[in-house]
């Protein structure tokens, strides 16, 4: 019975092995940046198609309200609107509706700020306009990362939890926007001492990395420099834990492009690092005593007897000792 069953195994091995099984890849499936989009004539707006490896062609459906270049570079012609397509080698298509307005064409956004830093829980309205003051007032509010803030369609924004999101203020055409950039810092501070970190930042062939904006950051919050001309950078008022040392591109960015775990105890903080990829190697650590606030003066003698003619060198120290002792008279 065991030697019929083997058989049996045997010969359906060999039947399946004569057969080719072919599994296909999962197919390509395009998209396109925006599907709608409003211009003003004479606006022009840059679609993109993502998740396709073969070659784009744009067109339009309709020329003289748009134009389509071949890079995806939209340009209003006419008011009404049209379809801007974008066809693959591989068959695929996607579309998006232009349309274009009538009225004052907005030029910018002029915002009450671009850089803003709120605690958990706080709150802060962003005050913007659109120049000229003739065109349409609208405004629409989007932000990068609703877990971070939450923000209404009056610009009302919301600190939810520690962290970085940017909030995007645009106009009624999707050719004229502005950036805001929101930084949370959590609500309660850590105990311990302040310290200062102070570093300098180089690529792994020694050249300063300048211009580059570095983090420190835990759950309690965080903050940002810029490197200098010598690719330094320092900050003040650290509590001590675990930090996530983080380095980016520019002051704006929100994508790190490099990262590494550094600890900050109860003393200043001087280290040197390299950027490696996307890791920083911190090559030099130092550690420094922290100067103290002085809490009083200690003379070398409360009381003297002198002579005419004699004298006394009276030398004077701070108290604690680890506080500095400035110029004094």
């Amino acid at each position: 019975m065991k030697k019929n069953i083997f058989c049996m195994v045997l010969i359906l091995t060999v039947i399946l092995s004569l057969f080719s099984v072919t599994v296909s890849a999962e197919k390509e499936k395009m998209s396109i940046s925006d599907q709608s989009i409003n211009l003003y004539i004479n606006q022009s707006y840059q679609i993109s198609v993502t998740g396709v490896s073969s070659s784009v062609v744009f067109y339009s459906e309709d020329t003289k309200i748009a134009e389509v270049s071949g890079d995806g570079t939209v340009i209003a012609k006419g008011l009404g609107s049209t379809v801007i397509v974008a066809d693959a080698n591989n068959g695929q298509r996607a579309e998006c509706k232009v349309n274009v307005l009538n009225g004052v064409s907005p030029k910018d956004i002029v915002m009450s700020s671009q850089d803003i830093t709120l605690k958990v829980g706080e709150s802060y309205t962003i005050k913007a306009e659109v120049k000229p003051k003739e065109t349409d007032q609208r405004l629409t509010f989007t932000v990068s990362d609703s877990s971070v803030i939450k923000v209404d369609q009056n610009g009302y924004i919301k600190a939810l939890k520690p962290g970085v999101a940017v909030v995007t203020v645009s106009s009624t055409s999707d050719a004229v926007s502005k950036k805001c950039m929101v930084k949370v810092n959590a609500n309660t501070e850590q105990e311990g001492a302040n310290v200062s970190v102070k570093g300098a930042l180089y690529s792994i062939s020694g050249e300063k990395k300048t211009n580059m904006a570095v983090e420190i950051r835990n759950s309690s919050g965080f903050k940002r420099t810029v490197t200098d001309e010598d690719g330094s950078f320092s900050f003040t008022g650290i509590k001590q834990g675990n930090y996530a040392f983080l380095a980016y591109k520019n002051e704006n960015d929100i994508n790190p492009a490099a990262k590494a775990q550094i600890s900050i105890g109860a003393y200043n903080l001087i280290i040197s690092c390299i950027m490696n990829g996307s890791d920083i190697v911190i090559l030099y650590q130092n550690n420094t005593a922290i100067a103290s606030d002085i809490t009083d003066i200690v003379l070398s003698s409360n009381s003297l007897s002198l002579k005419t003619g004699e004298t006394y060198d009276m030398s004077c120290r701070a108290k604690p000792l680890n506080a500095v002792l400035p110029t004094v008279m």
